[in-house]
């Protein structure tokens, strides 16, 4: 083992331990990998002058351009360093093993103004053959399709009709090519037969089980046809509806392998996927509103919107107006992967964070201190090992890095100096980053497994409080999964568990609206759906959050429960305690699963907002920010039963009102 090395600390802890490592934990590992970064640019520069000063082979993102500051930037894994001193921030995300290709010739979507809503869905997966998201007439609804996962063909495939997109990787099937498949699946055996041949084993595999495909069941719960099943076993309406007739377009973005940690999720991909849908609806329809369902989540992060993910959907909804983005609550399961507390001044607190055994990947410990410039300043950090052995103090600005005698990291505690808070007000924010190698033997594992103790206390005699909020990366991204690798806090001193909750990492932006779960039978909100702990502040303020409390306090709830600070309506996604989950599409046609936590009540609250859109046009919009306009949605709930339309007739209008919102309908 050497000595620590102290050094001083930029933006991006995961991107640092990413460097040191020379990316081995990411998957595919090693250099040579071809690496997104979603970046925010400096205001003074244009994304024109960024890009030449990029070094030699890296480039922006196909549709990274005009005024908005955040965008993605391609390189290869050895220029990351670089392209850190020429932006303002950047994030990093899941690897390529390959570099990018060229894209093929654009095709011109013909233009439908009477369409008034388009549909996205940002998801994994998706069972586009399905006959749910056909019409009446066989035709598919989907614009597009977009698989980001696979390494784009090194040409066009006429005879199964891929592409390759213009963003240069993955590979897509726009409207001529998806109706060629269509005609051909002309059963649920043909269906599967097709996804065989163009190379979707994990659509082959769910269909063979008759497991749910993430994506599938999403986009049927959305915008499927109606229901045949009574009401409390399914997540679609009983009755035809405006969603049941609106085109979209679907996007697949890579799943985190299970053999690589958490620390470095799509957000570029995410942010290019919200990118490709508008792109496409607004080539159809530039009057439309744009509604895009987001049922992923993170587990560790900020929590207050200041995550550059999250920044990034508030620009995309303030540069368009007529985008509406909707995100889960998150599902809380499992053991404490959150503590939060005040510190005083002088004063101690310590987790202990249980790190399994034989885990193959590395584990990550978030800390987010909030206070004064001067409170911040004072804080101290020291790491304890099983075996008793202390390590610092690392104080803002510092990292603590230890090396095994090969010369890789295996321990590495970094706390950056504080900043001001974005908008002019608010507390001052840090954060800290405690990474450790795997516990699993091997070329760069064999760190101790057991209870890791994370110290924190405060210098100085700043009267102002501190609160700290500690959160476990992720292992995988769902823990109730049963997965043994998934680290955990066991203890606290000075600081309480659970406390912050389990809201969505993505889901604590300034603009798009968030949905709960909640149980049909029973009506109230499912016990695993998330709310945002009490020691959270987030970082639009206490003013914008009270006005959020008071908008959702007037709003129609599915249920007796009452909606918290961030989550702004609670839908469907379980018949009852007992009866967990709610029908939708399987992947072949004719076939039904079930699925529940807040990623099924996403798409149920989102269909319920499509079909006011669709009825009534956007919201009025406050005067000089467009995208609050949104909040006012959750005020509205669905009509009372109306007489059945035989299917393939126009849907009456949607008379929505203030008032109770039915549960048949959410």
């Amino acid at each position: 083992m050497e000595a620590a090395v102290k050094h001083s600390v930029p933006a991006d802890p995961y991107l640092d331990w990413a460097l040191a490592t020379g990316f081995a934990g990411l998957v595919p590992s090693g250099s040579g990998l071809r690496l997104p970064l979603l970046v925010r640019r400096r205001p003074e520069q244009t994304w024109a002058e960024l890009r030449e000063r990029l070094p030699a082979g890296a480039s922006l993102g196909a549709r990274t351009a005009g005024p908005g500051l955040l965008g993605t930037v391609w390189l290869d894994s050895e220029q990351a360093a670089t392209l850190r001193t020429l932006v303002a921030a950047t994030q990093l995300a899941q690897p390529l093993a390959a570099g990018l290709v060229r894209p093929a010739q654009p095709l011109a979507l013909k233009p439908d103004r009477k369409v008034r809503v388009v549909v996205g869905v940002v998801d994994r997966g998706g069972a586009f053959l399905n006959r749910a998201f056909r019409t009446p007439q066989g035709r598919s609804r989907l614009l597009a399709y977009w698989d980001q996962a696979v390494l784009a063909p090194e040409s066009d495939d006429p005879l199964l009709g891929w592409r390759r997109p213009a963003e240069g990787y993955g590979r897509e099937l726009l409207a001529p090519a998806l109706q060629a498949l269509c005609r051909r699946a002309s059963s649920a055996r043909q269906e599967a037969l097709i996804y065989q041949q163009l190379g979707m084993p994990e659509l082959v595999a769910a269909a063979q089980a008759q497991a749910p495909d993430h994506a599938t069941h999403v986009l049927d719960t959305l915008l499927g046809p109606p229901s045949p099943w009574p009401a409390a076993h399914s997540a679609k309406p009983t009755e035809p509806d405006w969603a049941a007739q609106a085109p979209a377009v679907l996007v697949s973005v890579p799943s985190v392998r299970p053999d690589q940690s958490t620390g470095a999720p799509p957000v570029a991909q995410i942010f290019e996927a919200l990118q490709y849908i508008l792109a496409h609806a607004q080539a159809l329809n530039p009057d439309a509103a744009v509604v895009i369902n987001l049922s992923l989540g993170m587990q560790a992060g900020p929590h207050d919107g200041s995550l550059l993910i999250e920044q990034g959907f508030d620009e995309l909804m303030r540069l368009h107006p007529r985008l509406l983005l909707v995100l889960p609550a998150g599902n809380q399961a499992g053991p404490a992967l959150n503590a939060a507390g005040s510190l005083a001044p002088g004063g101690q607190a310590r987790v202990a964070w249980r790190v399994q055994p034989r885990d193959p990947t590395d584990s990550f410990l978030e800390l987010w201190c909030r206070g004064s410039q001067q409170a911040c300043a004072e804080l101290q950090l020291h790491v304890r090992s099983p075996a008793g052995e202390r390590f610092g103090p690392v104080v803002p600005g510092q990292a603590l890095e230890l090396r095994d005698a090969r010369q890789q990291p295996w321990l590495r505690l970094s706390l950056h100096a504080a900043q001001a808070p974005e908008q002019g007000s608010g507390p001052w924010r840090s954060q800290a980053l405690l990474a450790l190698a795997p516990t699993q033997a091997g070329e760069r594992g064999g760190v101790s497994a057991g209870a890791w103790q994370l110290e924190c206390s405060r210098s100085g005699g700043n009267a102002q409080p501190l609160r700290l909020s500690l959160w476990v990366q992720g292992d995988q991204p769902v823990i109730s999964r049963g997965d043994w690798v998934q680290s955990h806090l066991q203890a606290a001193q000075g600081l309480s568990l659970g406390a912050d909750g389990g809201l969505n990492a993505l889901a604590t932006g300034r603009y798009p609206l968030v949905v709960g779960a909640s149980q049909w039978l029973e009506e109230r909100a499912a016990d695993y759906s998330a709310e945002l702990g009490s020691e959270v502040q987030s970082a639009a303020g206490p003013e914008e959050r009270s006005e959020v409390r008071a908008g959702s306090k007037a709003a129609p709830l599915f249920g007796a429960a009452t909606p918290t600070d961030a989550v702004h309506l609670l839908a469907a996604a379980d018949a009852s305690g007992a009866e967990p989950g709610l029908l939708a599409a399987g992947v072949l046609s004719g076939h039904w699963v079930r699925m529940n936590g807040t990623s099924v009540a996403a798409p149920v609250g989102a269909r319920h907002w499509v079909n006011w859109l669709w009825g009534h046009g956007l919201p009025p919009a406050p005067a000089g920010e467009p995208a609050r306009r949104w909040r006012e949605l959750v005020r509205y709930a669905a009509p009372t039963p109306r007489p059945r339309t035989p299917v393939g007739q126009r849907p009456p209008r949607l008379e929505l009102r203030p008032g109770r919102l039915q549960p048949r309908w959410l």
